[in-house]
């Protein structure tokens, strides 16, 4: 495992540059509001930390799943992201893991636009988020050293959710956030910045715990709005 920073709670600022592996993390508890506290001084920090320079002059896009379809039941998707001096742009795609069996269609991928059972959009002026009860496998098209979202409604059903990120030297680091149980109407923001030249290829987001039933089936949904990923430190 890589040494770690841990910001938590955040002083926002941009603060001097980083040096190590370094997760950004806020959480607020009972609201649907708009974000505001630790997950949003969270963002804001980490958000410091990525300057245009780093980026070609170019605002990293954030993928805010406004003019996607409403409905469930997806297989996978896409997002389209800026933040890379290389090639510019590269497309990541989201799966839903249905590797374990026991799932309804209704646990894929999904778009909706007006909140349900604490999942909602965290943009500004925006509607949509994205919910799945499956884990969520992303894989962009080039590496990346830097990602960012926010997560709606976690943990509301006993399980804490992790993360694991896998290195271009095909090694998986699993980060487990430190979220509050059985908490209803919740918001976290967690991300990452990696300035030593590591560069990752794959993201997995899941709760932990048993299964209902086994397999991949959680029957604990969860969102995810405002999405950043990029390669800041070539």
């Amino acid at each position: 495992m890589p040494f770690i920073a841990f910001i938590d709670p955040p002083s926002v600022g941009p603060g001097p540059g980083l040096t190590v592996f370094t997760i950004f993390f806020g959480e607020r508890i009972g609201s649907t509001a708009a974000p505001s506290g630790a997950p949003l001084a969270a963002r804001q920090e980490f958000d410091s930390y990525l300057p245009l320079e780093d980026f070609g002059g170019v605002n990293p896009a954030v993928e805010t799943w406004e003019g996607k379809s409403l409905g469930a039941g997806l297989d996978s998707t896409s997002s389209t992201h800026s933040g890379y001096p290389v090639s510019g742009t590269a497309l990541v795609s989201w799966t839903a893991d249905t590797s374990g069996g026991n799932f309804d269609n209704g646990d894929k991928i999904g778009f909706y636009d007006s909140p349900f059972g604490g999942r909602y959009n965290t943009t500004a002026g925006g509607a949509w988020y994205l919910e799945c009860a499956l884990p969520l496998i992303l894989q962009p098209e080039d590496p990346f050293d830097n990602f960012g979202l926010y997560l709606t409604d976690i943990g509301d059903f006993g399980s804490q959710m992790r993360i694991e990120l896998r290195d271009t030297d095909g090694v998986t680091t699993t980060y487990t956030l430190a979220h509050a149980i059985n908490a209803g109407n919740t918001l976290h923001f967690w991300g990452f910045i990696d300035p030593t030249g590591k560069k990752y290829n794959r993201i997995r987001i899941r709760p932990t715990g048993t299964p209902d039933g086994g397999g991949t089936r959680f029957d604990d949904f969860f969102g995810i709005d405002d999405v950043v990923l990029g390669r800041a430190f070539d």
